[in-house]
């Protein structure tokens, strides 16, 4: 990301479970900002931190954030709220048009069923138990 040619210009950017994996985020995302069209749109799937089943996670296994996150894959450096990352994308000078939690873990049912928690990944529950964030963001002029 970091080597992207400034000088080609796109609509739309793609960034799918990239972000937290990144060594300079804000840097990255200062980059695809400058490559977008005006008007152009950053399309974003990040995992976050805040969702009402990984906060219960971390009160039962007594984890912090960062090991938590860790834990679920070791080459995640960065973790996010949902205010966290939209906050980062306002200060970049994205302007957010939806920001919408996506899949719907429940540690504790999949533990004694994947297939009760494979149903319930379908219902968002009012946004409230979403781990992934789903992230349209427009370049304004």
């Amino acid at each position: 990301i970091y080597d992207i040619d400034d000088k080609e210009k796109y609509s739309v950017v793609l960034v799918m479970d990239v972000l937290e994996h990144l060594e300079k985020p804000e840097e990255a995302l200062k980059k695809i900002y400058n490559i977008l069209n005006p008007q152009g749109f950053l399309y974003m799937n990040i995992p976050i931190c805040d969702s009402l089943s990984l906060r219960l996670w971390r009160l039962l296994s007594g984890q912090t954030r960062a090991e938590l996150v860790r834990g679920c894959d070791e080459t995640h450096l960065n973790s996010y709220s949902k205010r966290e990352l939209i906050n980062l994308l306002r200060r970049v000078g994205f302007k957010i048009v939806k920001a919408q939690r996506l899949a719907n873990r429940f540690p504790i049912v999949g533990r004694f069923s994947s297939k009760l928690s494979d149903f319930l990944q379908q219902f968002n529950f009012w946004g409230v138990f979403g781990d992934l964030l789903a992230v349209i963001a427009e370049r304004v002029k």
